[in-house]
């Protein structure tokens, strides 16, 4: 019901003009978008792993939309443009995503974290996902304490394991090595396109063909860490290893947080990051009052809909400027 009240408004709102209200006001803004995952629609289970994920329909389709409106760039800062990024590195933005991108003459930024790459090795976070999704119905003790999985409560499952993991941060590897022993990582059952697609890291002969086709491969740390949670010196280790690749491993001397909310990117995180001689750095939110600022370097997130009237809110500002009032209609 109330998605349905939401929609009804964005679709009032694109009828009375109030959209191209909003174009006009943000007309001197960039928009950059974030992307992670791009699934095919008939492997799209809506599992709880796909939430920052959609189906190649709608990327088609909003990729479209944009184009309509902005033109396409890799560079910060340029009036009516749009910029496309990818986080992370897994297979399906080589698979699935290159060739929409192909399709629209679109240069995309891919930021990669290293280590995915170099241990092809799900991240961390992606494997409490995978578990949290695909662990079969019942209970289960994570270090003397019972936890429940069903096909009702999984996003809270996954809450409490990642609750538990940000108490003590350094005991993310031993969180993460019980949950393989309570049910192994290798006997969850997903199909097995969807596994490849979402889980399998792009190898490095994918990730020179992107750099080969003008897109632009930049920094998402070495092992996308909640920054906030590392210690001073873990963290000047971080930059200094990704920074040290930038010229090597990368093709482009941006970088994107790792998360990118406001919990993840703290006041010490920017204010290292700032000295760290990054051309840009990038968050993932988007406020409509702000001030360009080179170390927090704004993006937004469409969700997965071919529904244009909330593409539209979401594009022209007007959700990030109603958005208090819209989570309480």
């Amino acid at each position: 019901m109330k998605r349905i009240q939401i929609n009804s408004i964005f679709c009032f709102c694109y009828y009375i003009g109030v959209f191209r209200l909003f174009y006009f006001l943000t007309r001197n803004r960039q928009r950059i978008i974030t992307f992670h995952h791009v699934i095919p629609d008939r492997y799209f289970d809506n599992s709880l792993c796909l939430g920052v994920s959609c189906t190649e329909s709608v990327f088609d389709y909003q990729l479209k939309l944009i184009a309509e409106k902005f033109h396409f760039t890799t560079k910060v800062q340029k009036k009516t443009s749009c910029m496309i990024t990818f986080d992370d590195g897994y297979n399906n933005n080589y698979s699935i995503a290159l060739p929409i991108l192909e399709k629209y003459k679109v240069k995309a930024i891919f930021f990669i974290t290293y280590n995915l790459i170099i241990n092809n090795k799900p991240l961390w976070i992606d494997l409490v996902l995978k578990w949290c999704s695909y662990v079969p119905n019942g209970s289960y003790k994570l270090d003397n304490i019972e936890i429940e999985a069903s096909d009702t409560n999984r996003m809270s499952l996954y809450n409490y394991i990642i609750n538990q993991i940000k108490k003590e941060y350094s005991s993310k590897k031993q969180i993460i090595q019980l949950l393989n022993n309570i049910y192994s990582f290798d006997k969850l059952e997903l199909n097995p396109v969807l596994d490849d697609l979402r889980f399998k890291a792009l190898s490095i002969s994918q990730l020179d063909q992107i750099k080969a086709g003008g897109h632009l491969v930049a920094s998402h740390t070495i092992d996308h860490d909640i920054l906030s949670l590392l210690e001073k010196e873990q963290l000047e280790q971080e930059i200094d290893k990704s920074r040290n690749l930038s010229l090597t491993f990368y093709n482009c001397n941006y970088f994107a947080y790792p998360f990118g909310g406001i919990d993840e990117v703290s006041k010490d995180v920017f204010s290292m990051y700032d000295n760290s001689n990054y051309d840009f750095c990038f968050v993932n939110y988007w406020n409509f009052y702000t001030d360009f600022n080179k170390i927090r370097v704004e993006r937004l997130s469409l969700p997965n809909t071919k529904n244009k009237y909330v593409i539209d809110a979401y594009l022209s500002g007007c959700y990030s400027f109603f958005k208090k009032k819209i989570k309480h209609v």
